[in-house]
């Protein structure tokens, strides 16, 4: 006797097509997932008429505060002014995003600083939490390396008009000595008493959008050389 086993015959091509979309949508999702891990997500398929269908991924919430408090905290162990800050700096990036103030958002973590981007690398608002101090400040951030010497300067000629717009006295480079240099709007504030929040964190908000309205122009249009080598991320500092 003898055995014959059964022809396999290729797939038809609509099965054929099937096959490698079922492969792309999960190579797609992988890559996808692998970058939005903490979001919740729903992948949906479009479709015209009979045309192939198309992978569209539908992003329905985002992590919460709590869920990148309990990230960071479980790094380390957070000491009560840490903790402060972190609570401090998540409720101001909450308030940012409420007053759609700008753009896009840091993630906030337990230090006395938080960034803002101006557009330009090696220049920024910094604002700080200085809870020992009892002080909150908006400062603008010129990093030696990337020309503040000659930024601070060429800003100071200005000084005049930049304040005229902000309606408020600004400190100017009140530490000379350091390479980076920066110029301050500051108020009082015990970030201890949490009832008084709602009024510091207006104040922050106001001011922010404020000095990122003012100093943003005149930062673009600085000349100034190229940064020298092995210059720090601007996102690290908070000097």
């Amino acid at each position: 006797s003898w055995y014959s086993a059964p022809l396999r015959h290729p797939p038809a091509p609509a099965a054929k097509r099937a096959q490698l979309f079922e492969l792309e949508l999960r190579r797609m999702m992988t890559r996808f997932l692998l970058f939005h891990q903490t979001q919740d997500t729903r992948v949906e398929l479009w479709a015209i008429d009979s045309s192939n269908p198309a992978v569209r991924f539908n992003v329905l919430s985002r992590p919460t505060s709590l869920v990148r408090r309990s990230t960071i905290q479980s790094t380390a162990d957070l000491s009560p002014t840490r903790q402060l800050q972190l609570e401090w700096w998540t409720a101001f990036r909450d308030a940012l995003i409420a007053a759609k103030a700008l753009p896009s958002t840091q993630t906030p973590r337990p230090q006395y600083w938080y960034n803002i981007a101006l557009g330009r690398s090696g220049f920024f608002l910094s604002a700080t939490a200085n809870v020992d101090e009892g002080r909150i400040r908006v400062r603008a951030y010129l990093m030696g390396r990337y020309g503040g010497d000659s930024a601070l300067t060429q800003l100071i000629e200005s000084r005049e008009s930049i304040e005229h717009e902000l309606g408020e006295q600004l400190v100017w480079n009140p530490n000379p000595e350091a390479s980076d240099k920066v110029i301050v709007l500051q108020r009082s504030a015990d970030l201890r008493a949490k009832g008084q929040w709602p009024e510091y964190l207006k104040w922050m908000v106001q001011s922010t959008v404020r000095m990122r309205r003012v100093f943003g122009p005149r930062v673009k249009a600085l000349q100034v050389d190229a940064p020298l080598a092995g210059s720090a991320d601007a996102e690290q500092v908070g000097a």
